[in-house]
């Protein structure tokens, strides 16, 4: 019990650290490379806050257990969104940029439409994910084409940028090094963490599915959540929103179109009428709450506590109804 604690409190103390450093290296790569810190939000973090959805489906997937794997990708992009969002707007207001809501949302609202369409019977073939995955090669070849291309980058705030002193004493190698180091970290801290949770919820004879459904659905999300926090907090935020926006695109294109192509999913009617109808609900509710016309959109305290009493109010049902 004492060990559990330890790595609850280890493992969030790890996290919040490992975050900031993740999220510092991802600012000095967009900085070194004259990138957008929505491109590196949205390429760098939110893919690769995504792994550990990404190795839970295909795992799951290769097991012949595809609606684990389904479940686990949709329900981090519910948790990303009500949950980090949540939390992350009631820490310190989101200010949303007019290029985000211009480019990206579409992207991720057109996203979200197709998997609607693509599981109204409820069950995804090999041929579904392939199709899946070819849109999401499609959305990374676009993004590094307007990225090579673009005119105007828009880089990260001054106050934010490496000196060139620093850049003396941390070359690009040292940079890299960083961000592995910090996002190898960040994913062990928040493993750390889950066990840790896991552990004191059985002690305490707390359901197995109920811990299942709660703490490890949220704790594949705790990456996206601490990378958000830390990037809003050093006053980021088209880091900070690229991280979601990346991973549930990613999440929703590449987790499910491998896990599709790997063995055909047939889904409980359950997956469209309940989660896949919340996930679209606060996918229109991001942007609806991210919009201001004529003017950068806010993302304030009252809409991050909206958007988490929908997560509360969905983690309700999901166990009142098992």
């Amino acid at each position: 019990m004492l060990t559990a604690i330890l790595a609850m409190i280890g493992g969030a103390v790890l996290l919040y650290w490992s975050a900031q450093r993740f999220v510092i290296a991802s600012v000095n790569i967009a900085t070194h490379f004259k990138l957008s810190p929505l491109f590196v939000g949205i390429i760098i973090m939110g893919f690769a806050t995504s792994a550990p959805e990404l190795l839970t489906s295909v795992i799951a997937a290769i097991e012949h257990v595809p609606g684990i794997a389904i479940g686990n990708a949709y329900g981090s992009n519910i948790a990303n969104i009500g949950l980090c969002i949540g939390v992350t707007a009631l820490i310190k207001p989101i200010s949303v940029s007019r290029n985000i809501l211009k480019s990206e949302f579409p992207l991720l609202v057109a996203v979200t439409v197709l998997t609607v369409l693509l599981l109204w019977n409820n069950a995804l073939t090999r041929f579904e994910g392939g199709v899946l995955l070819f849109v999401f090669i499609l959305f990374f070849a676009i993004k590094i084409y307007f990225m090579k291309h673009s005119a105007n980058h828009s880089t990260v705030e001054a106050n934010h940028v490496i000196s060139p002193h620093d850049k003396a004493e941390n070359p690009l190698r040292h940079i890299f090094l960083w961000l592995l180091v910090s996002f190898a970290l960040l994913l062990l801290s928040a493993q750390a963490l889950v066990w840790g949770a896991e552990k004191v919820a059985l002690f305490f004879k707390i359901n197995e599915l109920i811990i299942g459904l709660t703490v490890v659905a949220i704790g594949t999300s705790l990456p996206e959540c601490a990378a958000t926090v830390a990037a809003v907090k050093q006053n980021q935020p088209d880091l900070a929103l690229g991280n979601i926006i990346g991973s549930n695109i990613f999440n929703t294109l590449a987790a499910v179109g491998i896990t599709s192509v790997i063995t055909p999913v047939v889904l409980p009617a359950a997956i469209l009428s309940r989660d896949i109808m919340v996930m679209s609900l606060l996918t229109v509710l991001f942007l609806v709450f991210s919009y201001k016309i004529n003017a950068q959109g806010v993302i304030g305290r009252f809409k991050g506590l909206l958007l988490l009493m929908i997560y509360g109010a969905y983690l309700f049902y999901v166990v009142y109804t098992l």
